[in-house]
């Protein structure tokens, strides 16, 4: 999912460039909108630094199918030694 993340920022980072910002005038006048200057997360080397919620839920899934799982291997184990018992 790192990679994703890295893909996303390769593809904004131009966009954000190349979107024009508001002139110094504009700013001393108020009409440039607030919405125009939303601060980017930027990185000390410069770069743009997306934020990437993904990992953590991705981490709690994980998390969540590993405990999953093990519950179903002690099911699977019981259910075994049931029917070794049986038969």
């Amino acid at each position: 999912m790192i990679v994703c993340g890295d893909m996303l920022t390769k593809m904004v980072e131009p966009l954000i460039i190349m979107t024009p910002s508001p002139t110094i005038d504009e700013t001393r006048n108020g009409s440039a909108l607030n919405s125009d200057f939303k601060r980017l997360p930027i990185t000390e080397d410069g770069k743009l630094a997306i934020p990437q919620p993904w990992l953590q839920i991705i981490q709690e899934n994980k998390n969540k199918w590993k405990e999953q799982s093990a519950l179903e291997e002690i099911e699977r184990k019981k259910r075994a030694a049931e029917e070794e018992k049986l038969a």
